[in-house]
């Protein structure tokens, strides 16, 4: 049952995401407007994958799950591109998004067994890397007075403290599942509601920026 609920919480998450920052779409900066994009990519794929469990009897699920974690790695990845206008950060992001999508292909070819946690791990590290990058880059340009205003500055935050979370999950997965057996749906729960957190800050951010619109066309 919680477990149930845990699944329609992080897709409820995820829409919040799309509707705050889908929201007057033509006036948002690219960045927010990728966030948006990431949100509701998430929303389709739980649709998916509810689908896949009324229909398919789970058949797809775990398909489902793999195609989305790679577009979730391109998406942040994109997100941070665009963010970073330094050229040498931009090519370290397409050379880190080509990398990863070889250590996709070839984890499946050659690690099936473990391609579920090696996909899942590089994301994560991959993930922290970029955030904590862009925390040094921000610290040296300091372009904001108030951070707290800023809505990348929630973003990275809560990138940087999600995936550092789901990275010991990810690496870690096969030995905890082999130690609580049964108890999976517990481990599946906890990382659902983890991951409601990480949307909830997400829609902050972009609820910030929507507030900054707000003010500029009222002033």
């Amino acid at each position: 049952m919680i477990f149930d609920i845990s699944n329609y919480v992080q897709g409820t998450g995820s829409l919040i995401i799309s509707l705050i920052c889908l929201k007057r779409y033509r006036d948002k900066p690219n960045y927010i407007k990728v966030l948006g994009f990431y949100g509701l990519n998430s929303v389709v794929f739980t649709l998916f994958q509810e689908i896949s469990a009324l229909f398919f009897e789970n058949q797809h699920i775990d398909t489902l799950a793999h195609a989305y974690v790679l577009l979730e790695c391109i998406l942040l990845s994109f997100l941070y591109y665009l963010i970073i206008s330094n050229k040498r950060f931009r090519k370290v992001i397409v050379f880190s998004v080509l990398l990863y999508c070889t250590i996709y292909i070839f984890s499946f070819l050659f690690f099936s067994k473990s391609a579920h946690s090696i996909i899942r791990s590089v994301r994560d590290l991959q993930m922290i890397i970029f955030s904590m990058a862009y925390f040094f880059y921000l610290l040296h340009e300091l372009s904001e007075d108030n951070l707290m205003r800023f809505p990348m500055f929630w973003i990275n935050s809560a990138t940087l403290v999600f995936f550092s979370g789901t990275f010991i999950l990810s690496y870690f997965r096969e030995y905890i599942i082999a130690m609580i057996g049964d108890g999976i749906a517990d481990y599946w729960t906890f990382r659902n509601f983890f991951r409601f957190a990480f949307c909830l800050v997400l829609a902050y951010a972009g609820w910030l920026n929507l507030q900054s619109i707000r003010a500029q066309k009222s002033g």
